[in-house]
């Protein structure tokens, strides 16, 4: 019985938010963004990293830093990358480069005790945007949602989430993490999110414990 719940997270620490970072290109279309190392970031630490593009169906591709793991690049509309780095000696800021020339918005979170799990499946749709493709396996996980869409001044909601960090200022894209803590166990029903006002959105859930 012991065994069996330390095999579904009863004995490991649930993540903890250790803080966040920002950075857009005020509404100039460039080629590539620097986003600064969360404060408070230390060794083993876990970030996830989030940008999306002002861009159409041109779209265009991601490159992430050194030692970054890419695990979503959609590619076109509202283009977005998603990725994730176990902090190790780290800089102090990281420049994601861009393969097309677009306004820019992303964001870095740190979170403590916390590993990188699984990746759920991607999607793009207007005003409402239901994501899925996640079987939590353990308690104490975290859900994170990376939400954007390539209109400025919009936010993003959901039942179950609750915001980490956005960007719903004027200039340029709006993005955003949601999280939704201790999910149960099983797989995780679709979650819907809402665009206000209404766009289209991109999103894609992934999985940390």
């Amino acid at each position: 019985m012991l065994a069996d719940k330390l095999r579904a997270g009863a004995g490991k620490p649930a993540p903890t938010f250790i803080s966040s970072a920002s950075a857009d290109s005020g509404g100039t279309s460039v080629t590539s963004l620097n986003i600064n190392k969360p404060a408070g970031t230390i060794d083993n630490d876990l970030m996830l990293l989030v940008v999306v593009a002002d861009a159409g169906a041109g779209g265009g591709n991601y490159t992430l830093p050194a030692g970054w793991t890419e695990v979503y690049d959609s590619g076109s509309n509202d283009a977005m990358v998603v990725g994730y780095k176990t902090a190790s000696s780290e800089g102090s800021s990281y420049t994601i480069n861009y393969s097309n020339t677009h306004p820019l918005s992303g964001h870095i979170i740190t979170y403590r005790s916390a590993e990188w799990e699984a990746t759920g499946t991607g999607n793009r749709q207007n005003n409402t945007l239901p994501l899925s493709g996640i079987t939590v396996s353990t308690s104490n996980s975290v859900v994170i949602a990376a939400l954007g869409t390539r209109e400025p001044s919009t936010s993003f909601s959901s039942a179950n989430f609750s915001l980490v960090v956005g960007d719903s200022d004027a200039n340029g894209p709006s993005v955003a993490f949601h999280s939704y803590t201790n999910p149960p166990i099983g797989s995780l029903a679709t979650q819907t999110f809402t665009a206000s006002p209404p766009s289209s959105l991109r999103g894609i859930l992934v999985l940390i414990k």
